[in-house]
C-alpha cells in the first residue's frame, strides 16, 4: 500500500514520522521508572467492513495502520500499577503526558466507568485477567509501565486495544511461545475478555485477532464460521490507482455518541444466542425469524423491560444478516481483484449502519461531506463509538480532497500499513 502524502497541503494532514517508538519509550521509561525488563508495541486499526457483525458471528475485513505505540515495563515488589502515558503529536513530535495509579489489591473494586477514565485501573484489569487465564501466575506483581505512541484516542482506530495488547505482550514476556498461533490467539481472547470487563466501550474481538495476528499490507478475512483469519490484497493503493485517508473531526461531541445504543445490541444479540445455544447466530438456521419468534415470547412472560421491540429487533437482526452478506461478497470482490465492486458495498454498508441499525453521529455528515467531494466511498471506523470516516478517493482526486478537507476542518490521517503487535525485547 502506497504511502500517499501531498507536498504543501495544510498540516492538518498527519506525516508519517520516523523515529523510532520503541526506543524512545524505553529512555522515557528509564528516566522516569528505571531500566525496563521489557518492551512491546501494537499498531492502530481500523474496520473496512463488516465490524457490527462481531457478535453476530458474522465476517469482518480489517486493517492495519502505520500508527504505533510502545510498552516498556518493570516489575515491581509491591501490588502497585503506575502509568506513565505518553501521545507524540505526529506533526510537531510534541509529548503530552498523564500519569495514572491503581493497585492489583483493589481489582474487585474496579468498576468499567473508572477504568475508561484512568489507563491504570484499565491494566489492572488486564494483568488481573492474565492471570485467571493462566497467562500469568497468580503472584504476579505491580508493573511500572510507559505507554508511548501516535494513535490518537477514542477515534475508531483501535488506541485502547493496542495499549491492551501491548501491555499484555510486554508482562507475559516469560511466555516463550508468544509467536505461536494459538498463544497470539489466547492473548487476544483474553485483552478481548478485559476490554468487556472493565469497560463501557463496546469492544470488537475483530480488533483484538487482528491486532494480534494481521498482516500489515494486506485486508485480514476474520470469518468466524470456522475462526480463520485469512488476507487479501489490499484494495486501497497504486495497483488501483486509489488512496485512503481517515477524517477524524477536530471536535468530538460525546453528546452524539452511541456508545449505550451499540452495547444494547450487543447484548440482545448475545442474549438471543445464548437462548439458542447456538455458537453463533450466523449459524443458527433461519435466525431472523426464529429470534423474533422469541422475542414475542419474551415480551409476554417478563415484558418489555430491557428488551427490544419487534420493529427494532427485526431492523437490527435485517442489518447484520445483509451486512454479512454484504462483507462475503466484499471480500470475493477484493480477492478476485474485481475493486469496483466493493464500493457500492461500502456505501451500502454505510447506509444500512445508519437506517437499520440506527447508529448515528458526526461521521454521517463527514460521510455526506466525503462523498460530496468525488469520494469512491466513505464509511464510519466505528459507527456510534467514533465521529471518524476511512474514505477512498482516486489519486487523481487526491489533492483536490485534501484541499476541501482542510476546509472542513477535520485532521487528515494517510492511509498506510503497518504490522501487528510484537515484543521487541525481555530479559
Amino acid at each position: 500500500m502506497n504511502n500517499f502524502l501531498i507536498q504543501g497541503v495544510s498540516m492538518t494532514v498527519w506525516q508519517v514520522v520516523e523515529f523510532d517508538l520503541t526506543d524512545y519509550a524505553v529512555r522515557v521509561h528509564r528516566e522516569k521508572f528505571g531500566q525496563p525488563t521489557a518492551a512491546a508495541t501494537a499498531p492502530a486499526s481500523y474496520s473496512l467492513m463488516g465490524e457490527h457483525t462481531d457478535h453476530y458471528g458474522g465476517m469482518v475485513l480489517t486493517g492495519l495502520s502505520h500508527l504505533r505505540l510502545a510498552v516498556a515495563i518493570s516489575p515491581r515488589k509491591d501490588t502497585s500499577i503506575n502509568v506513565h502515558e505518553v501521545f507524540v503529536d505526529p506533526q510537531t513530535q510534541t509529548p503530552h503526558t498523564q500519569q495514572w495509579h491503581s493497585n492489583l489489591s483493589n481489582i474487585t473494586q474496579i468498576s468499567a466507568a473508572q477504568a475508561d477514565k484512568n489507563t491504570a485501573d484499565r491494566l489492572c484489569g488486564v494483568i488481573f485477567t492474565m492471570t485467571q487465564r493462566q497467562l500469568l501466575s497468580r503472584d504476579t506483581t505491580g508493573f511500572d509501565i510507559t505507554i508511548l505512541g501516535t494513535i490518537p484516542h477514542d477515534e475508531g482506530l483501535g488506541y485502547r486495544a493496542a495499549v491492551d495488547v501491548a501491555t499484555a505482550l510486554a508482562v507475559a514476556r516469560n511466555i516463550e511461545d508468544t509467536d505461536s498461533a494459538p498463544t497470539k490467539a489466547k492473548i487476544a481472547d483474553v485483552c478481548f475478555q478485559a476490554a468487556n470487563t472493565y469497560s463501557e466501550v463496546p469492544a470488537s474481538r475483530s480488533r483484538y485477532s487482528t491486532i494480534m495476528r494481521g498482516h500489515g499490507s494486506a485486508i485480514n478475512v476474520i470469518n468466524y464460521a470456522d475462526g480463520s483469519i485469512t488476507q487479501a490484497s489490499h484494495p486501497v493503493g497504486a495497483a488501483t490507482q486509489t488512496a485512503g485517508f481517515f477524517l477524524v473531526p477536530r471536535t468530538k461531541d460525546t453528546a452524539a455518541l452511541c456508545e449505550q445504543a451499540v452495547a444494547q445490541r450487543n447484548a440482545f444479540i448475545e442474549q438471543a444466542t445464548r437462548a439458542f445455544g447456538a455458537e453463533t447466530l450466523f449459524l443458527l438456521p433461519e435466525a431472523p425469524s426464529r429470534v423474533i419468534d422469541w422475542l414475542r415470547a419474551v415480551h409476554e412472560v417478563n415484558g418489555h423491560d430491557g428488551m427490544p421491540s419487534i420493529a427494532d429487533a427485526s431492523n437490527w437482526l435485517s442489518f447484520l444478516h445483509q451486512e454479512t452478506q454484504d462483507v462475503i461478497q466484499a471480500a470475493q470482490a477484493i480477492r478476485s481483484r474485481r475493486h469496483t465492486e466493493l464500493f457500492p458495498l461500502l456505501e451500502r454498508s454505510q447506509f444500512n449502519t445508519q437506517q437499520l441499525y440506527g447508529l448515528t453521529n458526526i461521521d454521517t455528515a463527514l460521510h455526506a461531506f466525503a462523498r460530496q467531494h468525488n469520494a469512491l466511498s466513505a464509511r464510519s471506523l466505528s459507527a456510534g463509538v467514533s465521529g471518524a470516516i476511512l474514505a477512498i478517493v482516486s489519486e487523481n482526486n487526491a489533492e483536490e480532497f485534501l484541499d476541501a478537507c482542510d476546509a472542513k476542518d477535520a485532521i487528515i490521517i494517510p492511509l498506510s500499513a503497518g504490522e501487528a503487535a510484537s515484543i521487541h525485547f525481555k530479559e
